[in-house]
């Protein structure tokens, strides 16, 4: 079983807007300078936890509602079209500040998210930092029917052409 990833979101005032921090690994970064959370090769179902750290009465929006995601490249701006977060295993607790959910990890490359907060009927600028998936490993959900469906057709063919070959090698040979 994949240990959870935990990340620490933190708020801080610049001007009168409040912007987030977030911590991965000991590694602290703001806006435009958000440090990596990675999802290793062969991680499947990641547990991903988020919880906010000197908040005050900041909040995750409820649930699904305080992270949308998007596979496409782009940050989100609506709810979750992606496949690697599914919508149902979005939940929040413990009042709303912390915010897990599963990163399924069943193909490479960057899952743009956005964090939706709330603070009474004060919203704060988004966090639309991203997960780099490493993918599933050797075989994806994909790769493995492919690759049994490739035995069994190699099967067939061996089976179907080995008289072909025999007779074709039986009349070659010199006799004995």
């Amino acid at each position: 079983m994949t240990a959870p990833i935990n990340v620490d979101v933190s708020p801080y005032t610049e001007g009168t807007q409040t912007k987030w921090n977030l911590t991965v690994n000991g590694k602290k970064g703001g806006y435009g300078n958000y440090p990596d959370v990675k999802v290793s090769k062969g991680d499947k179902d990641v547990d991903m936890v988020y919880t906010i750290k000197d908040g005050g009465t900041w909040k995750f929006a409820k649930d699904s509602a305080a992270l949308w995601a998007s596979d496409d490249g782009t940050d989100p701006t609506g709810p979750s079209v992606s496949v690697q977060i599914p919508q149902d295993k979005i939940k929040t607790s413990n009042n709303d500040t912390v915010l897990k959910f599963k990163d399924l990890n069943n193909d490479p490359g960057p899952v743009h998210y956005t964090l939706n907060f709330v603070n009474g009927t004060q919203t704060s600028s988004t966090l639309d930092p991203i997960i780099d998936n490493g993918g599933p490993g050797m075989m994806s959900s994909y790769s493995l029917p492919v690759f049994f469906g490739g035995l069994v057709v190699g099967a067939i063919l061996t089976l179907l052409l080995r008289p072909v070959f025999q007779s074709m090698f039986s009349r070659n040979r010199p006799n004995q």
